[in-house]
């Protein structure tokens, strides 16, 4: 009897400790490696302020005000600085293994991201297992515009030095995709060049542990 009764309660313990690893777990205790700007302490009070309905405002290690603008069991918005920001997402690849989504983002004239993935215990892994991500190259990037009578060469003098914003969204697991070249030219430049600065974007679904382009 006794034997059950501690197997019982073991497996209440493991239950409860698997349901506790949720985002905000992983991003206390997470190496400060991998938002160098933040201490552990910082982002314990971030956690603190936005779960007492404050306004999650702390003192990075610069000197400068960083904010935690949304947090839930799966997902995450830090402001870091003024011009840059980290979204991340918490995955489930399969009933036991989870991963963590990181995309981080700086806008000058436009915004320009990067995207990796962690293990739980935050060790680096490899994109290709993820994501085939769009290439970066002019003529894939090109595809996802809205261009107006605009010549190859004209095209190309825009395009020399893509961006593209990369956005984790809150609600459901999808990874969208957005070529943010035009947004680096003036009015004048767009009017002078027709080009629509409504950009089409590119949509990844979460699908058996892995990112596929939505069909």
């Amino acid at each position: 009897y006794m034997m059950k009764k501690y197997i019982f309660l073991l497996l209440i313990m493991l239950s409860n400790s698997i349901a506790s690893q949720n985002l905000k777990s992983y991003f206390i205790s997470m190496p400060d490696s991998i938002i160098p700007l933040l201490t552990k302490v910082n982002r314990e009070d971030c956690v603190d302020f936005l779960d007492s309905k404050m306004k999650a405002e702390v003192k990075n290690k610069f000197g400068n005000i960083s904010e935690l603008k949304a947090l839930t069991d799966n997902y995450l918005l830090l402001q870091t600085t003024s011009n840059s920001y980290i979204e991340m997402k918490l995955l489930s690849v399969n009933d036991s293994t989870k991963i963590i989504g990181v995309s981080r983002s700086y806008k000058a004239k436009a915004v320009d991201s990067s995207l990796s993935f962690y293990s739980t215990d935050w060790q680096r892994l490899d994109n290709m297992k993820f994501i085939n991500l769009p290439a970066r190259e002019k003529s894939a990037l090109n595809d996802s515009l809205s261009f107006k009578d605009l010549t190859s060469q004209e095209i190309n003098d825009i395009m020399d030095i893509p961006l593209m914003k990369i956005s984790f969204q809150e609600t459901n697991n999808d990874l969208i995709f957005e070529n943010t070249s035009p947004y680096t030219l003036d009015k004048e430049q767009l009017m002078e060049l027709k080009l629509d600065r409504q950009n089409k974007t590119i949509r990844y679904i979460w699908k058996d542990g892995r990112y596929v382009l939505e069909k």
